[in-house]
């Protein structure tokens, strides 16, 4: 009997040491820790592809209004931040794992550009392509998938105009750019509609980055973006 109880102890022992997981390589949330098949392996379908998006902040306390945007031909658009991830601390690192149509998409990040300097993210495809490494800021990029084909667009490569296309690859030229602040809506003048954009997020401190409507920068909508505005009502906006 003594000796059943030792190796009844050792069988437990060796039970404790055992981590569940899913043991499966193949599988989009494959752990090379575990040791006993759980059943909880993901897989993407057929016909898309697994994006891993690994983040991280050199400062250890979250993003902070950063995001990364995902946006694909037909106009879906994805986003996901290291605050939410869906595994990590939240703080200092994160992963993400998107399953993906192939097809081609736009990969940016985009927030405050005093948190810009702090993150950090690596995106590549499960067990294939490396898309993007590095800190900083950047994008927009084009993938498409395991099958390589040519992404390249001609359009607006500028941000700040009105008919920019974060698909295009080369700029052609047809940039059309407003010149006056406070034309919210891209109409060519700065009018009641402005002012109503201001006004539907008017006392918000939580806007996510960029904010239209706080025209100040001082990261929340208030009075002071009002008269800002209204000293502006009846421009009209110059194009280049």
């Amino acid at each position: 009997m003594r000796y059943l109880s030792i190796l009844a102890g050792l069988l437990l022992s060796c039970a404790a040491w055992g981590q569940a997981g899913c043991t499966d390589p193949a599988a989009t949330n494959y752990d090379s820790s575990a040791t006993e098949d759980n059943g909880t392996c993901a897989y993407c379908a057929e016909g898309e592809v697994a994006l891993i998006i690994e983040m991280a902040d050199s400062a250890g306390d979250g993003w902070e209004g950063a995001f990364y945007s995902i946006l694909s031909e037909n106009g879906t658009s994805f986003f996901g931040s290291l605050d939410d991830a869906s595994t990590g601390d939240g703080l200092s690192a994160g992963t993400d794992v998107l399953c993906l149509p192939e097809g081609c998409y736009a990969l940016t990040i985009i927030g405050p550009p005093g948190e810009i300097a702090e993150v950090g993210v690596n995106i590549y495809e499960f067990g294939g392509l490396t898309i993007h490494e590095g800190e900083g800021a950047w994008g927009p990029m084009l993938f498409h998938g395991s099958n390589t084909v040519n992404c390249g667009i001609l359009d607006c490569m500028d941000p700040n105009c009105i008919n920019y296309n974060p698909f295009a690859t080369e700029d052609d030229g047809s940039c059309v750019c407003v010149t006056c602040e406070g034309d919210l809506d891209g109409d060519g003048m700065v009018n009641a509609a402005d002012i109503l954009e201001v006004l539907g997020m008017y006392g918000s401190d939580g806007c996510d980055w960029p904010c239209i409507a706080d025209i100040n920068g001082d990261g929340e909508i208030n009075t002071e973006d009002l008269l800002s505005l209204v000293g502006s009502i009846g421009i009209i906006c110059s194009f280049e």
